[in-house]
This record gives C-alpha cells, sequence and structure tokens, in this order.
C-alpha cells in the first residue's frame, strides 16, 4: 500500500488537490476524502481514469494512498488541516503530470479529431458533467501531450443518471464546436475500445471498501449499474439532441 510521507505544494482546483511525496520516494498528486462529494467523488475518478488508462487513453493513472491517522500539520491553512484530518485513511493518488499547462478554448476545440473522440466517448458514457467552456479541465505537460483530468464530476453513482441515453452534458463545451455534432455521433470505435466488462469488474473490485461504503453503495450494485449502461451503449442508446 502506498503510503503518505509529506506534502509538498498545493495545486489549484476545488478538491484541494496537493502534490505529495509517499514513502517510497514517488511524488503523486494527491485528492483527499474529506473534501466536496468526498468517497463519490474518489470513486467516480478511480472507475473512469481505470477504464480509460487500460485504453491507453490520455488520463492519469489512479491508486488509493494511505494517510495515516493523526498526521501532523506541516503545510498550509487550519482549513487544510482540518481536511487532513478528516481524510485519514485511503485517498486518491494521481500520476505526477508536473508542469502542466490548462488548454484555452479554442486550444481544445482544434484538438486531433481522435482525442476528441476520445473525451467524447468518456464524457457521454460516465456522464461528465465537468467538461464546460469555463472549466474544461485539459491540460499540455512539458512534452505537449494533452491530458484528461478531473474525473470526479463524473455522475457515474446516480443511478437515475446512469438510466438515461448515453449522451454529453448540456454544458459540454463540444456542445456548440463547429464539428461537435459529427465528432459526437461518430463513436462506435471508441466505445468497442472502453467497454470491456472484464476491465470494469477489476476497477470496481478494486475500489477501496471504505470508499463504497461511505458512499453507500456496494462493489457488485455499482458493477451491475454500469455493465448495463455499458450494455446499452454498444447497441445504440445514444442521444445527442
Amino acid at each position: 500500500m502506498r503510503t503518505l510521507k509529506r506534502f509538498v505544494r498545493a495545486h489549484v482546483g476545488g478538491s484541494f488537490p496537493v502534490e505529495v511525496e509517499l514513502t517510497d520516494g514517488r511524488s503523486c498528486v494527491l485528492k483527499l476524502r474529506g473534501t466536496g462529494n468526498g468517497e463519490r467523488s474518489l470513486i467516480s475518478e478511480f472507475i473512469v481514469n481505470q477504464m480509460a488508462s487500460g485504453c491507453q487513453w490520455a488520463v492519469p493513472e489512479v491508486f488509493p494512498v494511505e494517510l495515516p491517522a493523526g498526521f501532523p500539520w506541516e503545510f498550509g491553512t487550519d482549513e487544510f488541516d482540518d481536511l487532513v484530518q478528516k481524510s485519514e485513511g485511503l485517498n486518491l493518488g494521481l500520476q505526477n503530470l508536473g508542469n502542466v499547462t490548462p488548454l484555452t478554448l479554442e486550444e481544445a476545440k482544434a484538438l486531433p479529431t481522435n482525442f476528441l473522440k476520445r473525451m467524447v466517448t468518456l464524457d457521454a458514457l460516465f456522464a461528465n458533467y465537468d467538461r464546460t467552456e469555463m472549466s474544461l479541465n485539459l491540460v499540455r505537460d512539458g512534452k505537449g501531450k494533452v491530458w484528461m483530468l478531473d474525473h470526479g464530476s463524473c455522475r457515474l453513482l446516480e443511478r437515475s443518471v446512469m438510466e438515461q441515453p448515453i449522451a454529453l452534458a448540456p454544458t459540454h463545451f463540444l456542445r456548440a464546436s463547429e464539428g461537435g455534432p459529427t465528432i459526437i455521433q461518430d463513436i462506435k470505435k471508441e466505445l468497442r475500445e472502453i467497454v470491456d466488462l472484464d476491465r470494469l469488474g477489476r476497477a470496481v473490485q478494486d475500489v477501496p471498501a471504505e470508499w463504497l461504503r461511505e458512499a453507500g453503495v456496494s462493489a457488485s450494485e455499482l458493477q451491475a449499474r454500469l455493465a448495463l449502461r455499458f450494455q446499452r451503449a454498444l447497441l445504440g442508446d445514444l442521444s445527442w439532441d
């Protein structure tokens, strides 16, 4: 189990992401269970990134990180330390991408079609409500690679949302983009890549039990719900209106 050693520096973001060093000497970005939607957000990002990284799509690797009880205050404000103390146990670690630059809206719209198709597939299948013109969650690393970030707002834990047709959120930046409708309606290949029931089973089983318990959902229930959505996606239950 990877374990927190020390906090290094804060990142910009509503979920208080922070760069940390682990006891094995590696660094990562940590998202704390004591923030915002807590474990529900961590579960969403964990599953979405596990499914996408299994296809070699451009999302950070994710893994649980243990935050020991009573971790000493050595970083940040009183508010941040309060979040740390509320986050004892397993939190979400993400691959550290180094120095990154957020894309502008114009840059995002001009991304290669194959990248946009993968992004659309991910966002529609998992009901991502945080890929808007004001919050693209797309960054470029120091080597020029573009990454998709922050999938904690995907609404895959909401039964009513998962039972709706697969579609982009009304606020998605591509809905109003020239050429967006063509991209949105041509993702069959990408759906076949990411809809993998074996990979889904492994991803759900790897979700820490304490996250599921706090979120009020069982692994079997979540896996069955997502498997049904995957099957509907392959059968063409898509809506782009």
